[in-house]
Formats: structure tokens, sequence, C-alpha cells
């Protein structure tokens, strides 16, 4: 009796909501296997055009990424303009067209057709939209089996339901299933349809003549100015034209994109693409998708790079040299006056270095500086009228100072103290006269 107490009940009542609820969930729910693609790898998220490489690779072909187009490969070769961007480089046109009549293979979009520098010689034209009902009277382009074809529509047409039963077998607009099926066409790409070679060309994989394009219908329709030596029609038009023009061809996609690397692999888009771009053992195919050039700063560096490090090196000491000061180069000295000490041992230095007659030398100089200050023209007069000038504005004598002011005397050291306090003295009566003048 002691197994019935209240916690035993408590935890029996849990447990049999807890199985109730396990087993309610279990009715309520189906547990079905769902197919999840595999996500892309790195590379292939990045370059949707990694399928079509890596089967060009497979079937031997060496395939390039070029971005400058300045020099075209050889002849023989397979050039792709994935983006045309002719119209930024003036001349493309002309040397495309002298490249595909010496034996190259170009490959185009149909939407490239209408370039200036392409549609004056390339040999194959883009059609005016026509209405739905005249299409196919308008393109002029059918398959081999054009009659069987007729017959099968009709016999559709036939048996189609009428319209009122149509619209009531189709779920309402924005339904679930509308939903599902959108969601599933943008994941799996446009629906695959039946293209065939016609019987005037050459098949690519004989005895081939149809194959399952899973890509977008033709747009716009193009039409060839001369026979074509190989082409895949479609329903509403051409999918793909092959022209010969000198002893290479112009191929075109009309609405057909080469890219997408689930796209590859879907229906016979693979063999499709091979036969567009005539890929076979030891091609050489470029696929252009983005060009450019060498910048301008690259370029002026590769020609002259010394004539640019010359010119940087002038406008850095023209910039130093303008540039303002933040204060003088050296810590000024504050103004003082010389020690007798400082004075006799400069004086004894500079004696011993140049001679006496040197000391004389300097000490007309210094005169010559300060009467350069208050006589015109001081430089152009000859001694005796320096001295003349000199002795008017000190009061000197003048004949003293014309024999002060000429080094060519031979003098003794006995001779050079009273010179030297001559000049002197009439160099600092002049500094004197500056200053009175001043102030």
């Amino acid at each position: 009796m002691k197994l019935l107490t209240s916690d035993n009940l408590l935890r029996a009542g849990i447990a049999a909501v807890l199985v109730g609820g396990l087993l309610w969930l279990a009715s309520c729910t189906e547990w079905v296997e769902v197919d999840v693609p595999k996500p892309p790898s790195i590379e292939a998220a990045k370059n949707d055009l990694l399928a079509l490489e890596d089967l060009a690779r497979r079937l031997g072909v060496k395939v390039e990424r070029p971005t400058d187009l300045s020099q075209l490969p050889p002849a023989g070769s397979t050039v792709w303009f994935a983006t045309w961007q002719g119209s930024i480089f003036p001349g493309r046109g002309e040397r495309l067209r002298a490249w595909v009549a010496d034996g190259g293979q170009l490959v185009l979009q149909a939407t490239d057709l209408n370039e200036a520098e392409l549609n004056a010689w390339l040999p194959v034209r883009t059609l005016k939209p026509v209405a739905p009902a005249a299409h196919h009277a308008a393109s002029g382009v059918r398959g081999h089996d054009d009659d069987e074809d007729d017959g099968e529509d009709e016999d559709e047409e036939a048996d189609a339901p009428s319209a009122p039963a149509a619209q009531a077998s189709r779920p309402a607009a924005g339904g679930k299933h509308d939903i599902d099926r959108m969601l599933a066409q943008m994941r799996e790409g446009p629906p695959c349809r039946s293209v065939a070679e016609p019987e005037s060309v050459a098949p690519a994989f004989p005895p081939a003549r149809k194959f399952m394009s899973c890509a977008h219908p033709p747009w716009p329709s193009v039409q060839a100015k001369l026979p074509a030596s190989w082409q895949l029609d479609a329903e509403n038009g051409i999918e793909v034209l092959r022209v010969p023009h000198g002893r290479g061809s112009v191929t075109v996609l009309a609405g057909w994109d080469l890219r997408g690397n689930r796209a590859l692999t879907r229906g016979d888009n693979g063999l499709i693409a091979s036969a567009a771009l005539q890929l076979h053992r030891g091609q050489l195919l470029w696929i252009v998708e983005q060009e450019s050039r060498v910048s301008l700063a690259a370029w002026l560096w590769q020609a002259g790079a010394a004539a640019l490090l010359l010119a940087g090196l002038a406008l850095l000491l023209a910039w130093w040299r303008a540039a303002p000061r933040f204060g003088p180069l050296t810590v000024p000295t504050p103004p003082g006056r010389r020690s007798m000490v400082e004075q006799v041992t400069g004086t004894a230095r500079f004696l011993w270095r140049h001679g006496p007659l040197a000391l004389q030398a300097a000490q007309v100089r210094a005169l010559d500086e300060s009467a350069r200050l208050h006589v015109m023209r001081y430089d152009e007069l000859e001694r005796g009228a320096r001295a003349s000038a000199i002795a008017k504005l000190t009061g000197l004598d003048a004949a003293a100072l014309g024999l002060a002011l000429d080094r060519s005397i031979p003098r003794r050291r006995i001779d050079l103290p009273p010179v030297l306090e001559l000049l002197e003295t009439a160099r600092r009566r002049l500094a004197t006269r500056a200053t009175h003048t001043a102030s």
C-alpha cells in the first residue's frame, strides 16, 4: 500500500502526459526525405564560367582569360566576348574583322550585333520584333521536320481543353502550387525544349540532328546575310548561328548564354556549348569577360621613371625652400661685449694664421663697408677721393687716411698700431654718425 503515495501518483500522471504528448506529435508529423542541392564550392560561387572552363580543358582545349586585347591570339583560335567593351577601345572592330578573315573564330551574343564597330561587317544581323502570330513567317527559319511539327500542333490544339475548363483546372493565382513551381523554376533554370540542326548545314556531332536545349528562348531574332555553316533552330527562332567570314567564322548566341555552372549540366547544354565554341583538342579559347588597360600612372612610371623621380625631387626641394620656417636655424646668442681675454686671444690667433698685414686689410675692409653707407658711389672713387670723403664726414686728416688706406706701402710691425687706430677711429665715427642720423 505504500506504493500508492501522493508522490508516486504525481510522477505517474506526469509520465502519462509526456507519453501522450509524444504519441500525438508522432501522429501529426510526417517524415519524408528531401533532396537538398549541394552548395557550390567557393571557386564555383565566384566564377560562373567554371563548368565551361572545366569542360573545355577536359576536351584538350587551352583556356585563357585575358584582360588586354592589344594582341589577338593566333589564327584558328576562338575568342568569346562574354561582355563586349569594344566601344571604349577605338579600332577594335577593324582589328577583329581582319583577325576573323585570317582564320579566327569569333563568338558573340546577339545583343552585341548592333554595336557600331561590328554591324558594318558582321555577316549576321538582328531582326525587329514581330507579332507572335506572324513570328514563324517573318523569321523564315524552321527545322527539317516542320510538317510533322505542324501536324502535332494541330492535334494538340484539337485535344486542348476549352478556356473556361483550363482556367478552372488552373490553381488560383498566388497559390502554394504556383509559388512552389516558380521557386523550382528559379532553381532549375528555364524549361528545356527541343532544337534541331537544319538539313542545309553539316551536323556538329554526326549523325545527331536534335538537341535538348535548357536555355532562355532566342532574343533578339537573328538572320544570316550569307549561307550559314551551322545553326540550331527552335520553334520561335534561331538559337545559335554560325556564318563564315573569310577563312574564319562568326558565331552568334541568340538568347543562349554559356554562363551558369548548373545550367551547363542540364539537357544537352554541354554539347551545344562545345559546338558553339568549336571545342577540340589543341584549340586555344579566349574568354573575354572584362578588359582593362594599364593605368596612366603605371604607364608613366614604365615609360619615364627617371624623369618622374627628378621632377618629384625638384618639387620637393622647391616646397622645402618655400615652406615657412618655424624658427631660426640656430639658437640666437644674446648680445654682449667680448672680454679682454677673448679679444686678445682672437687677435693673436688671427695674426698667427694670416700675418700682421692681413689685420690691416681686414680693418680697411670694415671701414669700406661703413663708408658705402654714407658716400655715394664709394666703390667708383679713387683712394684719395675716398680718403677726402671720409675725412669730410669724420673730421680726420685726409692725407693720413689716404696713407692708411694704401695697403701697398710696406710697413713694419711697429708702424701698424697707429694705422689701425686711425682706421678704427674713422669707422666708429661713421657708425656714430649713422646712429645720430637714424635717431
